[in-house]
C-alpha cells in the first residue's frame, strides 16, 4: 500500500481498529487539508505551478485514500509527466519522487531476475509471486509529497499567483468582447 494505513501498521504493526481507523482519518484530514494549500489564488491553468500544484493533490489523493495500493500510482503518470516539465521542484524533490516510483521496479527486476535467475519452480504448489517491498512505498510516496508541497508553499513572491486576476478561462472571451464591440464600434 501506498498510504496512511500503511505506515501506520509499519510503525504499529498491533495497532487496535479504532485507533489506527482514527490516526488515519486525522492523517488524511490533514493530507486534504496541505494538498489545499498550495491551491490558493485564482484557478490559472497557464501558471507555471499548476501541473506540480495537480500533481501534489493526485499524490495526497492517494496517499490519503484508505484503500491504495501501489498499482494507484498509474493515476499518477501524467500529473507527474507534466509536474517534470515544470521548473518548479527542487532537485531533492525530483530524487524523491524518481526513487519512490521507480525503486520497486528496481528491487522486483533484481530479485526476479538476479537472485532467482528468472526461474520458475515446477512445484505446483509455489505460487508465481514476486516479493515485493510491502511498507517501503508509503514513506517515500509521503516524502515526495511533503517535498512537493514544501516547494509549493515556498515559491518566490513574484511567482505566487496574482489575487486580483482573473481565470485564464475568462479572459479570451472578454478579449474577443472587447474586439468585437470595438471594431463594431468602429464600423459605424
Amino acid at each position: 500500500m501506498m498510504n496512511w494505513r500503511a505506515l501506520i501498521l509499519a510503525v504499529r504493526p498491533g495497532i487496535d481498529d479504532e485507533r489506527g481507523q482514527l490516526l488515519f482519518a486525522v492523517l488524511s484530514v490533514l493530507t486534504m487539508a496541505v494538498c489545499l494549500l498550495p491551491w490558493r489564488g485564482a484557478w490559472n491553468p497557464q501558471d507555471s505551478a499548476f501541473a506540480p500544484r495537480f500533481c501534489a493533490l493526485t499524490l495526497g489523493t492517494l496517499i490519503s485514500s484508505y484503500h491504495s495500493h501501489l498499482h494507484g500510482a498509474a493515476l499518477l503518470i501524467v500529473p507527474l509527466a507534466a509536474a517534470w516539465a515544470a521548473p518548479t521542484f527542487r532537485f531533492v524533490t525530483r530524487l524523491a519522487i524518481w526513487v519512490s516510483i521507480y525503486s520497486f521496479t528496481f528491487i522486483v527486476i533484481w530479485v526476479t531476475g538476479v537472485l532467482e535467475r528468472l526461474a520458475v519452480s515446477l512445484d505446483a504448489n509455489v505460487p508465481l509471486w514476486t516479493v515485493w517491498p510491502d511498507q517501503l512505498p508509503a514513506p517515500l510516496f509521503v516524502l515526495a509529497f511533503g517535498l512537493m508541497c514544501l516547494d509549493l508553499m515556498s515559491r518566490p513572491k513574484h511567482e505566487q499567483p496574482d489575487q486580483g486576476r482573473q481565470s485564464v478561462g475568462q479572459q479570451p472571451w472578454r478579449r474577443l468582447a472587447d474586439d468585437v464591440l470595438v471594431d463594431g464600434v468602429k464600423q459605424r
